[in-house]
């Protein structure tokens, strides 16, 4: 199946997933039908989407397909960050990432949330919160 995703980063910019294969195809113009059904981001060596499939949350790079409703997500560290999906105690996704934040959040006076720069802290966020998750889920379906 094919998802229109928009980049985390750069909401103006648009992706195309294909969820089958984890292959995600950077778009030069926004789709025709603009429906979002997720966000994308390099993290490391990946380009990782997290998205709305069937009505449930997935995390999809080419190396792997994560259906996250009953998934236990960890996301640890500072200047290297890690991200580790778990499923049935079993490691299904195990990223690790450069911080996309420079400079550090300490140093920014917005009201920008640390997560806003982080897809891996964002997807934890939104996994441990009932409340983000269904309202997720209803943008994205």
């Amino acid at each position: 199946m094919k998802l229109s995703v928009r980049d985390f980063l750069s909401r103006g910019r648009w992706g195309e997933l294909d969820t089958d294969t984890g292959a995600l195809t950077r778009l030069v113009e926004a789709p025709s039908e603009p429906k979002e059904k997720g966000y994308f981001m390099r993290l490391g060596d990946a380009e990782v989407s997290f998205c709305a499939e069937g009505g449930k949350l997935m995390l999809v790079t080419e190396a792997a397909r994560v259906a996250l409703a009953d998934a236990k997500v960890e996301h640890a560290g500072e200047e290297l960050r890690t991200l580790r999906v778990q499923q049935g105690g079993e490691q299904a996704l195990r990223l690790s990432y450069p911080s996309p934040i420079n400079p550090p959040m300490e140093f920014d006076f917005t009201m920008a949330e640390e997560e806003d720069f982080d897809l891996g802290l964002f997807v934890k966020n939104v996994l441990t919160s009932e409340k983000r998750k269904t309202l997720m889920l209803k943008k994205w379906s």
